[in-house]
């Protein structure tokens, strides 16, 4: 196979004669484009090279792995009816996590913000504030970073995210007795972090506010869901060759051998996060982000129902702008303060969401051989044609569409058959 390949004579030309690596003549090997004569000279040890412009950085501490600490605590007891009852508390804390929202370290501290709109001003027209050093042109803000001469530094990997967990997990089980057998287990549980990943990069809502204080962005996780009850069993029919009723007979081919299993899942919704899509300008600080404040009416958040049916075009109104709103700024858009408020409402959950699955199977023995049998399966999800409301409008700064309900999604039943003849 021919490729094309280049030889340096010395010069920092290329050797256009044809040939192979080593000597030789080859016509299977050329080159017919010289490189440009390169005038750097590599590698460029310049400090400034990439002065007014973002950085890279990897803090040392940032090669410690992830770190999760997980205990638990549970009694069994067994219970009439062949059941079993088993009631645990499962914990776990997770520390160095990664923080994607704050990508970027050089920020201004948010004490600063004192200073408002000047922030965002020249630093020329500010006298009597100290530039960084005696060549330095751009805003105030930039002037007060701890690098002055970037306009970012990235931490990729930054690990100081932490989160914690703690949860009471009960499950019965009932072995299988008269044909029918199940399993149930409901959890109660909480889940807090500034980060929901162990490692980057996911979206969760959040915004990464300030680099001086990660607490800030402590709340519950995305993943946080109150309260999930699955539900999982079996029932053999008693009816057939081999249940207790009809055991011969032509009905007992036609009625007997039936299973009927399902899977039912109930949960609480998914954590809301208030956003602050016209949020204040963040070259104030160099930050992500602002999260929304949290009003003193906080008592009256919900206003109306859950809708069964919402407006499509209007929204169904369901929050109240009233309990939310955007952090005080200046007339250009420079806060004066940070929120009040967190990622996600801490009480304050989505539409609740529950689902079913169901399995119908008819078995019949085939007398032609033993162990041979006909099955035919139909497995159902959403049986009920279930749908689910979405959530809210989140945005405080879009009035005309906040706190309302848009739309609703889900109900599509499916069925699949199935036919399988084992011999």
């Amino acid at each position: 196979m021919a490729f094309r390949w280049a030889g340096f004579d010395g010069s920092n030309n290329i050797n256009q004669k044809r040939g192979r690596p080593g000597g030789g003549q080859d016509p299977g090997y050329y080159w017919d484009t010289p490189y440009p004569k390169c005038t750097a000279q590599l590698p460029n040890y310049d400090p400034t090279q990439l002065n007014g412009d973002y950085i890279p950085y990897y803090p040392p501490e940032t090669q410690k792995f992830p770190m999760t600490q997980n205990w638990s605590f549970g009694i069994q007891t067994e219970l009439p009816w062949q059941t079993r009852l088993e009631v645990n508390y499962v914990g776990n804390k997770s520390t160095r996590l990664s923080d994607p929202y704050i990508g970027n370290i050089n920020q201004v501290d948010p004490r600063y913000l004192s200073l408002e709109d000047a922030l965002i001003e020249d630093i020329s027209d500010h006298p009597e504030i100290k530039k960084p050093y005696p060549s330095f042109e751009g805003t105030v803000a930039q002037a007060l970073l701890p690098y002055p001469q970037y306009t970012g530094v990235t931490a990729h990997r930054l690990n100081e995210g932490y989160a914690n967990y703690h949860s009471m997990q009960i499950i019965a089980t009932k072995r299988v007795a008269n044909g029918l057998s199940f399993l149930a287990a409901y959890t109660f549980s909480r889940s807090l972090a500034t980060a929901d990943s162990a490692v980057a990069y996911d979206w969760y809502g959040g915004y990464g506010q300030s680099v001086y204080n990660r607490k800030l962005d402590y709340s519950v996780t995305s993943l946080n869901v109150p309260q999930d009850l699955r539900l999982t069993w079996i029932y053999e029919l008693p009816v057939g060759p081999e249940g207790r009723w009809l055991r011969s007979g032509k009905l007992s081919y036609i009625l007997g051998g039936w299973t009927i299993s399902g899977i039912k899942h109930f949960r609480s919704g998914a954590p809301i996060s208030i956003g602050n899509g016209g949020g204040p300008d963040t070259e104030a600080l160099f930050n992500s982000g602002f999260c929304a404040d949290t009003l003193p009416s906080r008592d009256k958040q919900i206003i109306g129902s859950k809708p069964g049916d919402p407006n499509r075009s209007e929204g169904t109104p369901y929050l109240n702008l009233a309990a939310w709103g955007a952090p005080p700024v200046t007339d250009n858009n420079v806060a004066i303060r940070l929120p009040n408020g967190v990622r996600y409402q801490p009480n304050l959950p989505g539409f609740a969401r529950n689902g079913e699955q169901l399995s119908l199977i008819k078995r019949t023995r085939l007398p032609f051989r033993e162990g041979a049998n006909f099955e035919l399966r139909a497995d159902i999800s959403n049986p009920f044609n279930r749908t689910w409301i979405a959530d809210p409008e989140t945005d405080v700064s879009d009035p005309e569409r906040f706190g309302r309900v848009f739309d609703k999604y889900g109900g599509e039943r499916t069925i699949q058959l199935g036919v399988r003849i084992t011999f």
